[in-house]
């Protein structure tokens, strides 16, 4: 029988082929600047004045290709439901 542990694990394992699998669908149609800016950004923890000192971009810049970021996980997010059913 399954313990808390290993009920958590196995759901944490799900979670992360899912959110695998949304990435291989939304990374190729970023930009290169925007997956870094999302590294950068969620992976690392990153403030957005610190991400841009030190890529030496603007504001606005960086608003744009998170823009993009977002606009294509949500997008790759609908498709792998739709996928799924």
């Amino acid at each position: 029988m399954f313990d808390d542990y290993e009920i958590r694990q196995n759901l944490l394992d799900a979670e992360r082929e899912e959110s695998r699998e949304i990435w291989l669908i939304a990374a190729p149609r970023m930009t290169r600047l925007s997956i870094i800016l999302l590294r950068l950004r969620v992976g690392r923890g990153w403030s957005t004045d610190r991400i841009c000192r030190r890529l030496h971009i603007s504001r606005r810049t960086f608003r744009r290709h998170m823009g993009i970021a977002i606009r294509q996980i949500a997008l790759a997010l609908e498709q792998f439901d739709n996928r799924k059913g």
